[in-house]
Protein backbone atom coordinates (compact mmCIF):
# COMPACT_ATOMS: atom_id res chain seq x y z
CA UNK A 1 0.00 0.00 0.00
CA UNK A 2 0.96 3.53 -0.53
CA UNK A 3 2.61 5.81 2.28
CA UNK A 4 -0.78 7.98 2.20
CA UNK A 5 -3.11 5.06 2.93
CA UNK A 6 -5.55 6.01 5.38
CA UNK A 7 -6.20 3.75 8.34
CA UNK A 8 -9.54 3.82 6.81
CA UNK A 9 -9.04 2.74 3.55
CA UNK A 10 -6.70 0.19 5.00
CA UNK A 11 -9.65 -0.94 7.00
CA UNK A 12 -11.54 -1.06 4.07
CA UNK A 13 -9.49 -2.68 1.91
CA UNK A 14 -8.97 -5.78 4.56
CA UNK A 15 -12.49 -6.61 5.00
CA UNK A 16 -12.59 -7.20 1.22
CA UNK A 17 -9.64 -9.63 1.19
CA UNK A 18 -10.47 -11.29 4.52
CA UNK A 19 -13.69 -13.55 4.04
CA UNK A 20 -13.71 -15.12 7.15
CA UNK A 21 -12.42 -15.55 10.89
CA UNK A 22 -12.36 -18.56 13.28
CA UNK A 23 -11.24 -17.53 16.82
CA UNK A 24 -10.85 -20.18 19.03
CA UNK A 25 -10.70 -19.90 22.90
CA UNK A 26 -8.45 -22.90 24.67
CA UNK A 27 -11.11 -24.24 27.23
CA UNK A 28 -11.41 -21.35 29.68
CA UNK A 29 -8.12 -19.50 29.73
CA UNK A 30 -6.58 -16.61 28.01
CA UNK A 31 -5.09 -18.64 24.95
CA UNK A 32 -6.88 -17.75 21.75
CA UNK A 33 -6.47 -18.63 18.52
CA UNK A 34 -7.52 -17.48 15.28
CA UNK A 35 -7.66 -18.49 11.84
CA UNK A 36 -7.87 -15.78 9.25
CA UNK A 37 -9.07 -16.80 6.01
CA UNK A 38 -8.44 -14.32 2.98
CA UNK A 39 -9.40 -14.10 -0.67
CA UNK A 40 -7.05 -16.66 -2.63
CA UNK A 41 -7.45 -19.33 0.12
CA UNK A 42 -4.74 -18.17 1.67
CA UNK A 43 -4.68 -18.69 5.62
CA UNK A 44 -3.04 -17.38 8.49
CA UNK A 45 -2.76 -18.44 11.99
CA UNK A 46 -2.41 -15.93 15.27
CA UNK A 47 -2.14 -16.48 18.89
CA UNK A 48 -3.61 -13.80 21.13
CA UNK A 49 -4.34 -13.71 24.56
CA UNK A 50 -7.61 -12.16 26.17
CA UNK A 51 -8.16 -10.73 29.64
CA UNK A 52 -9.34 -13.66 32.00
CA UNK A 53 -10.86 -12.91 35.72
CA UNK A 54 -9.19 -14.97 37.75
CA UNK A 55 -5.43 -16.61 38.01
CA UNK A 56 -6.55 -20.11 37.68
CA UNK A 57 -7.84 -19.79 34.76
CA UNK A 58 -4.98 -19.44 32.87
CA UNK A 59 -3.27 -21.63 31.24
CA UNK A 60 0.20 -21.75 32.81
CA UNK A 61 -0.81 -20.86 36.55
CA UNK A 62 0.76 -23.67 38.14
CA UNK A 63 3.96 -22.48 36.66
CA UNK A 64 3.35 -19.12 37.81
CA UNK A 65 2.79 -20.48 41.11
CA UNK A 66 5.84 -22.90 41.18
CA UNK A 67 8.07 -20.20 39.96
CA UNK A 68 6.60 -17.55 42.81
CA UNK A 69 7.34 -20.15 45.40
CA UNK A 70 10.82 -20.66 43.87
CA UNK A 71 11.89 -17.13 44.00
CA UNK A 72 10.12 -16.56 47.35
CA UNK A 73 12.02 -19.52 48.63
CA UNK A 74 15.02 -18.50 47.36
CA UNK A 75 15.27 -15.28 49.69
CA UNK A 76 13.28 -12.67 47.17
CA UNK A 77 11.53 -10.17 48.27
CA UNK A 78 8.38 -9.43 46.74
CA UNK A 79 9.15 -6.19 44.82
CA UNK A 80 11.60 -8.83 43.38
CA UNK A 81 9.73 -11.32 42.17
CA UNK A 82 7.44 -9.07 40.70
CA UNK A 83 10.38 -7.29 39.16
CA UNK A 84 11.84 -10.70 37.69
CA UNK A 85 8.27 -12.14 36.90
CA UNK A 86 7.98 -9.43 34.44
CA UNK A 87 11.46 -9.64 32.95
CA UNK A 88 10.68 -13.43 32.04
CA UNK A 89 7.78 -12.93 30.54
CA UNK A 90 5.43 -13.94 32.95
CA UNK A 91 1.94 -11.80 32.78
CA UNK A 92 -1.09 -11.59 35.16
CA UNK A 93 -4.80 -12.32 34.85
CA UNK A 94 -7.13 -9.06 33.71
CA UNK A 95 -6.17 -6.43 31.81
CA UNK A 96 -2.93 -5.54 33.43
CA UNK A 97 0.20 -6.12 31.65
CA UNK A 98 2.44 -6.78 34.41
CA UNK A 99 3.29 -8.12 38.51
CA UNK A 100 3.09 -5.66 41.26
CA UNK A 101 4.21 -6.06 44.51
CA UNK A 102 1.25 -5.94 46.09
CA UNK A 103 0.21 -9.11 43.52
CA UNK A 104 2.63 -10.81 44.40
CA UNK A 105 1.89 -10.69 48.41
CA UNK A 106 -1.72 -11.42 47.48
CA UNK A 107 -0.62 -14.64 45.29
CA UNK A 108 2.12 -15.62 48.38
CA UNK A 109 -0.96 -15.00 51.11
CA UNK A 110 -3.38 -17.02 48.58
CA UNK A 111 -0.98 -20.23 48.98
CA UNK A 112 -0.60 -19.84 51.86
CA UNK A 113 3.35 -18.88 52.24
CA UNK A 114 5.07 -16.52 54.78
CA UNK A 115 5.89 -13.60 53.16
CA UNK A 116 8.71 -13.61 55.88
CA UNK A 117 12.52 -13.69 53.82
CA UNK A 118 14.40 -17.05 54.27
CA UNK A 119 17.68 -16.25 52.79
CA UNK A 120 20.24 -19.03 52.61
CA UNK A 121 17.53 -22.17 53.46
CA UNK A 122 18.94 -23.95 50.04
CA UNK A 123 22.06 -25.47 51.99
CA UNK A 124 20.42 -25.96 55.29
CA UNK A 125 16.92 -28.02 55.04
CA UNK A 126 17.66 -31.66 56.10
CA UNK A 127 15.19 -33.04 53.05
CA UNK A 128 17.97 -32.40 50.33
CA UNK A 129 20.14 -34.70 49.26
CA UNK A 130 23.84 -35.06 47.62
CA UNK A 131 23.80 -34.04 43.58
CA UNK A 132 19.92 -32.77 43.99
CA UNK A 133 19.34 -29.37 42.52
CA UNK A 134 16.62 -26.81 42.86
CA UNK A 135 14.88 -25.14 39.73
CA UNK A 136 16.74 -21.89 39.91
CA UNK A 137 19.86 -23.80 40.16
CA UNK A 138 19.84 -26.20 37.35
CA UNK A 139 18.50 -22.78 35.49
CA UNK A 140 22.05 -21.12 35.94
CA UNK A 141 23.40 -23.91 35.40
CA UNK A 142 21.95 -24.83 31.93
CA UNK A 143 21.18 -21.24 31.08
CA UNK A 144 17.86 -22.62 29.94
CA UNK A 145 14.20 -20.99 30.38
CA UNK A 146 11.81 -21.95 33.90
CA UNK A 147 9.23 -23.15 31.82
CA UNK A 148 11.38 -25.69 30.16
CA UNK A 149 12.02 -27.55 33.24
CA UNK A 150 8.64 -27.46 34.60
CA UNK A 151 8.16 -29.23 31.15
CA UNK A 152 10.37 -32.09 31.73
CA UNK A 153 9.15 -32.44 35.25
CA UNK A 154 5.66 -32.57 34.03
CA UNK A 155 7.07 -35.23 30.99
CA UNK A 156 9.11 -36.94 33.67
CA UNK A 157 12.09 -36.32 31.43
CA UNK A 158 14.04 -35.84 34.76
CA UNK A 159 14.00 -37.46 38.38
CA UNK A 160 12.54 -34.96 40.53
CA UNK A 161 10.29 -34.61 43.78
CA UNK A 162 8.41 -31.91 45.71
CA UNK A 163 9.71 -31.62 49.31
CA UNK A 164 7.59 -29.58 51.97
CA UNK A 165 9.99 -26.45 53.05
CA UNK A 166 8.53 -24.36 55.48
CA UNK A 167 4.79 -22.98 54.83
CA UNK A 168 5.23 -24.88 50.74
CA UNK A 169 6.81 -26.91 48.82
CA UNK A 170 9.55 -27.22 46.11
CA UNK A 171 10.88 -29.22 43.30
CA UNK A 172 14.50 -30.74 43.78
CA UNK A 173 15.86 -32.35 40.22
CA UNK A 174 18.48 -35.29 40.66
CA UNK A 175 21.62 -34.56 38.76
CA UNK A 176 24.84 -36.33 38.50
CA UNK A 177 27.32 -35.54 36.08
CA UNK A 178 25.82 -38.06 33.16
CA UNK A 179 22.74 -36.52 33.94
CA UNK A 180 24.11 -32.75 32.88
CA UNK A 181 25.58 -34.27 29.88
CA UNK A 182 22.45 -35.70 28.75
CA UNK A 183 20.18 -32.44 29.99
CA UNK A 184 22.80 -30.29 28.13
CA UNK A 185 22.10 -32.68 24.75
CA UNK A 186 18.59 -31.61 24.82
CA UNK A 187 19.26 -28.00 25.41
CA UNK A 188 21.26 -27.86 22.43
CA UNK A 189 18.30 -29.68 20.44
CA UNK A 190 21.01 -32.83 19.81
CA UNK A 191 18.16 -35.46 21.19
CA UNK A 192 14.39 -35.47 21.77
CA UNK A 193 13.73 -35.57 25.33
CA UNK A 194 12.22 -39.14 26.41
CA UNK A 195 10.16 -39.80 29.30
CA UNK A 196 13.01 -41.59 32.21
CA UNK A 197 12.83 -45.13 33.08
CA UNK A 198 10.59 -46.89 35.85
CA UNK A 199 13.11 -47.97 38.33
Amino acid sequence: MAVDTTSADRQAIARLMLEGIIVTVKGNSEAVAVECHWAGGVQTHHALRRPVAHLTQMSNHSALLERIQDLHASGHKAPMIAETLNAEGWMPPKQRATFTADMVRQLLHRIGISIAPHRGWVTRFKQREPGELTISELVARLGIPYSTIYTWIQRRVVTARKVPVLSHSLWLIRVDEAEFSRLRQLRHGMTVPQPLCES
